[in-house]
């Protein structure tokens, strides 16, 4: 094909891609916030709701509220606040527009690394598409993960255009995309092994490397590698410091280990078959018996070994395997951090690696049957349309905090925090007594929810300038959790600016949940 050509049919597979994204996506436009984070991260942050500045900024970049150091998430709330106010469906056009970007992005350096365009184009589809990536785009709190991976593709990009001509300043843009996506969320630790895995394949580096240069390709990624490293040890300790992170007495190692093996392969079977979706897994220890675990073990250990021998025919599926095990490290909960077993959002990125695998895959079988491409592409039309089908229902889920919740208790009925958000939003709407009732099962699944209330009342209260019974509710949620750092900041805050607030005695909170990392 000409240049002219293949510029056109890039065109049209873009736009095909972002017309699916929109019609899964399209109508978050219309939807509101819901409790689990956007609270803390949006419309009842003080900061980020007076828009973008100097002071916001500062706070940004000092701020460890939610555990997380995260200053160019906070700064994308506050620009988007800047825009749009605290209009819902500003926020979430923003998560939207970031997803569209993201899938452009991809396509693109799928295109750059390996020069082929129907499987890059197939790759991109899936990440579009898929029903386990609504909740990092639904979700306003999961900017983070949309905004990450946007300098995440950038890193590969830079990279690509490194390794064509290898210049300091060529690397320093790979640097500096990574330097900001880690501003962004911390998941971006592993890129430095992700570009290794393209060094072997498509860009068929170390092949054409003598061993005794292969040291080069190592050294060159020093910079990255202690970037990833220092952000790693900032992460845990801002989840430490914020008590985010499970101690080994509330969730044992063997526990962890099983949970992160069974998490594995659940991932895998909701990419082949995303049903049972829902935003809150609760940790079911039940779940995650040493039987489990060694079936998921041996299960994994099966297909890297399979992968592992076909690598020389099929490179592609080895890379990708290794992508969504090397990707999935930080997210897979032996360093456990908040409560829930597993997580859809975390699989937004260590998917592209299954999802190259598939399309390169297919993609050579064709090229070897050609019998087949016809019926094959119908089946791949199918798979798309039901895959982008199926996520259009779970973006549905997030419509609004009942429906959102009433979906968890669906998939998992004991789901306390899930119990907890259809409570509120019963008691919001005037059925008191129905709300209360699920609002006390739910401390009783979970003790710390009790806590939680405490301090979501005690703001409540002190914003309606209530400020000695404020007092006394962030106390009752320190004594229900010690440790509690966001209530001990709460408090201090609070006395700081009226101390003669000081001598309060606690009531019952009416429950405003507070819950999700």
């Amino acid at each position: 094909m000409t240049d002219i050509r293949l510029r056109l049919l890039d065109a049209a597979l873009i736009c095909f891609l972002l017309a699916g994204t929109w019609f899964v996506f399209g109508a978050v436009r219309g939807y509101g916030f819901v409790n689990i984070d956007d609270p803390d991260y949006v419309f009842q942050n003080p900061v980020v709701g007076r828009g973008l500045g100097a002071d916001g900024i500062g706070w940004a970049f000092s701020t460890l509220q939610g555990g997380n150091w995260h200053p160019l998430t906070w700064i994308s709330h506050m620009l988007v606040v800047q825009l749009s106010g605290l209009n819902p469906g500003g926020h979430h056009l923003a998560n939207l527009l970031l997803h569209a970007a993201n899938i452009v992005l991809l396509y693109v350096v799928l295109v750059r690394l390996s020069g082929v365009r129907w499987p890059s184009a197939a790759a991109a589809a899936l990440f579009a598409v898929h029903p386990l990536h609504v909740e990092s785009v639904a979700w306003i709190s999961e900017r983070k993960d949309v905004l990450s991976t946007f300098f995440w593709l950038l890193a590969l990009l830079a990279y690509e255009r490194y390794v064509r001509r290898p210049n300091k300043v060529r690397l320093g843009f790979v640097f500096a995309a990574l330097t900001l996506g880690l501003l962004a969320k911390p998941m971006l630790v592993t890129v430095p092994l992700v570009l290794l895995l393209l060094d072997g394949w498509p860009l068929g580096r170390l092949a054409a490397v003598p061993r005794s240069a292969f040291a080069a390709v190592l050294v060159e990624k020093i910079p990255l590698f202690a970037l990833s490293v220092a952000a790693s040890v900032l992460a845990l300790a801002a989840q430490s410091h914020a008590h985010a992170v499970s101690s080994l007495e509330k969730i044992g190692p063997w526990l962890r280990v099983g949970n992160a093996l069974r998490s594995t392969v659940l991932y895998l079977r909701s990419t082949l078959w995303p049903d049972g979706l829902a935003a809150l897994y609760p940790y079911v220890s039940e779940q995650t018996g040493p039987l489990t675990a060694v079936a998921c073990a041996a299960l994994l250990v099966a297909i890297s070994v399979a992968v592992f021998l076909a690598r020389r025919r099929h490179p592609e599926l080895w890379f990708g395997w290794l992508w969504y095990l090397v990707t999935l490290v930080p997210v897979i909960g032996v360093v456990q951090i908040g409560r829930q077993m597993r997580a859809d959002r975390y699989t937004y990125v260590p998917l592209i690696g299954i999802f190259v695998a598939i399309a390169w895959f297919v993609s050579r079988l064709l090229a070897r049957h050609g019998a087949w491409r016809i019926p094959a592409v119908a089946c791949a039309v199918a798979v798309l349309v039901g895959l982008a089908a199926a996520a259009r229902v779970q973006v549905g889920y997030w419509r609004d905090n009942t429906t959102l919740f009433r979906r968890s208790l669906e998939v998992s009925p004991d789901n306390p925090i899930a119990l907890k958000g259809v409570g509120v939003a019963l008691t919001a709407q005037g059925r008191t007594e129905e709300g209360q009732r699920l609002i006390a099962r739910a401390h009783e699944l979970d003790p710390r929810l009790r806590a939680e209330s405490f301090l979501r009342a005690g703001g409540v209260l002190a914003n309606l300038g209530r400020f000695g019974e404020a007092v006394g509710y962030l106390r009752e949620a320190l004594r229900l959790e010690p440790g509690y750092l966001e209530a001990q900041e709460a408090l201090a805050d609070l006395l700081r600016a009226h101390p003669e607030a000081a001598n309060a005695r606690p009531g019952m909170p009416a429950g405003h949940p507070r819950v999700g990392r």
